[in-house]
């Protein structure tokens, strides 16, 4: 299983600037793309998969966030070995500074997917 973050892209609203993945734009909200392959989802019963982020300080390492597993059931397609999905995350309460986001899958028999990480920055 693997998970590929196919590509960042924001919300505009005003007052704060996101800077990741190329990306420049005023935002509240950070989107990421992302595609979660599982070849098991070819199969009449496909196993449950889900995803977690987590956001940390690259200064300091401190986490602001995580979101726990999420399920991915309403995302998958039957037939189609990988579930296009996205998320988002709201920048709202974070205050300027430069952070990493990871973006981790995992299934119902606990297959970890390899961590996908992006940084970005928050400036007013």
């Amino acid at each position: 299983m693997s998970v590929e973050v196919a590509a960042v892209r924001t919300v505009e609203v005003p007052t704060r600037i996101v800077h990741g993945a190329g990306a420049v734009a005023h935002v509240g909200e950070l989107v990421a793309e992302l595609g979660v392959t599982r070849p098991l989802l070819v199969t009449d019963k496909p196993p449950r998969v889900g995803f977690a982020y987590r956001i940390m300080d690259r200064a300091t390492n401190k986490e602001l966030a995580f979101t726990g597993v999420q399920p991915l059931d309403s995302f998958i397609q039957k037939g189609n070995p990988v579930i296009p999905a996205g998320m988002t995350v709201n920048l709202k309460d974070v205050p300027p500074g430069a952070y990493r986001m990871t973006v981790q899958a995992v299934d119902e028999v606990h297959n970890n997917a390899n961590p996908r990480t992006i940084d970005f920055d928050v400036t007013d």
